[in-house]
């Protein structure tokens, strides 16, 4: 079980504290606590979640739905704004492909490893099922070179995303505020 902050319910309206704490709201979602401490526990049972309350900056979004436009995922945020850029990718491997989607992000830290506009970039695991990707660009054009760079290429691979993924990707664009860009994991980060 994962325990996740749920501001809202699934409906979008704020979630309430029920007389029972540990009360279930649906299958494999319980509330526990109340008020501004509520949480709510989530299953990492895919088959109990379909269509339920998803993790990800948009609760209510229905993850089964696919993309025409990109086979596979989901892209969501603007685009072409000035700044620094990133995209965080949330992953969900269907039960047993988890080793799959983890040989995946390899092939995409490979291509990206080729690309010296994407940076930082990170692989993430927050459970058995769930991964997601953290990468950093200096602008849009580098974020664009990005998506037909070798890097990004791995998106293309519809079949793949659909066998291992119990859902289809979402990529968020991101802009990013501010940061401190002067140490990557514990080490001192020095000007080439």
């Amino acid at each position: 079980m994962v325990a996740r902050l749920a501001p809202r319910g699934r409906c979008g309206a704020p979630l309430r504290a029920s007389a029972r704490m540990d009360k279930t709201v649906w299958p494999g979602v319980s509330r526990v606590g109340g008020g501004r401490n509520e949480w709510v526990i989530m299953s990492d049972d895919v088959e109990t979640n379909k269509g339920q309350l998803v993790p990800g900056p948009d609760p209510a979004r229905d993850l089964r739905a696919d993309d025409s436009e990109h086979p596979g995922f989901v892209v969501v945020g603007e685009d072409d704004t000035p700044g620094h850029k990133a995209y965080y990718i949330h992953l969900e491997a269907k039960p047993g492909k988890e080793g799959e989607l983890k040989k995946f992000l390899e092939d995409v830290n490979a291509g990206v490893d080729d690309e010296p506009g994407t940076g930082p970039w990170f692989a993430l695991r927050f459970s058995k099922t769930v991964f997601g990707i953290f990468e950093a660009f200096p602008d849009v054009k580098a974020r664009h070179v990005h998506d037909t760079g070798p890097g990004g290429r791995n998106f293309l691979r519809a079949d793949l995303l659909a066998d291992v993924l119990a859902y289809p990707a979402r990529l968020y664009r991101l802009d990013v505020m501010h940061g401190k860009y002067d140490v990557m994991l514990g080490h001192k980060m020095v000007q080439a």
